[in-house]
């Protein structure tokens, strides 16, 4: 039997030219320019402006005396004063970091929860890292009370802020491999969207 050719075939082109536009604007934006955002986190946690006028975004985070430098924005967003992004490194070292707006506890619509970190450190198989600080990590984890970002602030799509932050992977370790329990360790970050 045959069949009758498709009366508009442009059409389908054009669609799937709209399709591949679309994803190719959606990943890293790696434009040649390698000037960075300086990438730096002072002791206060605020992150240093973009000296190149690039608008590259990246993030850095400091837990304990440890920094970590994440040039890689793999999504983030900001969005009705909330700033929202997820980074990774070189290395393959990954971290969430989730900052409502600074009014979020006064909200009238209950939309917003407390800010929060996630930092995943696989590089050694042997040896994982996972650090968190918020308060959904301490109604899992007991021992983790006092992981929490208590302070933040956020101006347009860049936010600091610090706290206390615990190994997770190393809760769940304690006592089962004679790992000692984990105690909450001092983190600044700083991240921007580009």
């Amino acid at each position: 039997m045959l069949t009758k050719p498709h009366p508009r075939p442009w059409r389908v082109v054009v669609v799937l030219l709209v399709i591949g536009l679309i994803a190719s604007s959606c990943g890293d934006d790696n434009s040649g320019d390698e000037t960075s955002a300086d990438g730096t986190v002072a002791a206060d946690g605020t992150v240093a402006s973009d000296p190149g006028g690039s608008g590259a975004g990246g993030a850095t985070v400091t837990i304990g005396i440890e920094q970590f430098d994440f040039e890689q924005e793999l999504v983030c967003i900001a969005l009705g004063g909330a700033v929202s992004g997820t980074f990774r490194n070189d290395e393959g070292v990954e971290v969430s970091i989730d900052v409502p707006p600074e009014d979020w506890e006064t909200s009238t619509t209950g939309d917003w929860e407390a800010p929060s970190l996630t930092l995943r450190d696989e590089r050694d198989e042997m040896n994982w890292r996972i650090f968190e600080a918020g308060p959904d990590l301490v109604a899992t984890y007991p021992d983790a009370d006092g992981a929490v970002v208590t302070n933040f602030s956020v101006d347009g799509s860049h936010a600091t802020g610090n706290g206390m932050a615990i190994d997770t992977f190393a809760i769940t370790r304690a006592g089962v491999e004679g790992v000692e329990a984990p105690q909450p360790v001092p983190v600044t970050f700083g991240f921007e969207c580009s």
